[in-house]
């Protein structure tokens, strides 16, 4: 849902639609939690349905959900009910605050909202181990990483043993010589 279709009925910012979809927070919740729910209902049991969520998007990052706390509260009690097996919260730092009038993360707040079987799975500037270990004291069920599990494919090894941390080379990542006058191609004779 994070920065997609599903994420577009929830931002009161883009969504302003004036039906069942749109206005109030649990009006626009509905969608992504009907969405949910029929993927439940048409799936065995033991199917994981996660469902990630952000406040920002692809165009800004900054971007917070004006009425961030109602929101959040609405669409994780709506979401867990329909039938998530995680939800999976992101943002830019997940142990900071990012709800506007909240004290509280946004993976706090899905903690909050959610059935206890519903597992909450936090990300966002989580490659410092510091943080990493916040976010988990914090109740986060799961935590992701990006960049620092890019700059180090062997990162629990190197937490654990306190061996220092890469900083990411984007070089070693985007390899801009590779090209297809290197390769074979099918059906070129």
């Amino acid at each position: 849902m994070s920065h997609f279709r599903l994420h577009e009925f929830v931002d009161p910012l883009v969504n302003d639609r004036d039906d069942e979809y749109g206005g109030s927070p649990a009006n626009r919740a509905r969608f992504p939690a009907e969405v949910t729910a029929a993927i439940d209902e048409a799936t065995p049991d033991e199917f994981v349905i996660g469902v990630r969520t952000s406040q920002a998007a692809v165009t800004d990052e900054q971007r917070v959900w004006p009425d961030g706390e109602k929101t959040a509260a609405v669409l994780f009690d709506a979401l867990s009910e329909a039938g998530a097996s995680h939800v999976h919260v992101t943002g830019g730092d997940a142990t900071a605050p990012e709800v506007p009038d909240a004290d509280r993360t946004l993976a706090k707040l899905a903690i909050e909202h959610v059935d206890d079987d519903v597992a909450v799975i936090a990300n966002g500037s989580l490659g410092n181990p510091e943080n990493a270990r916040t976010a988990l004291v914090d109740g986060s069920d799961l935590i992701t990483l990006g960049t620092g599990a890019l700059a180090n494919h062997d990162w629990p090894n190197r937490v654990r043993a306190g061996e220092p941390l890469d900083d990411l080379d984007p070089s070693i990542i985007f390899q801009p010589d590779a090209s297809l006058s290197d390769a074979e191609v099918p059906g070129d004779d």
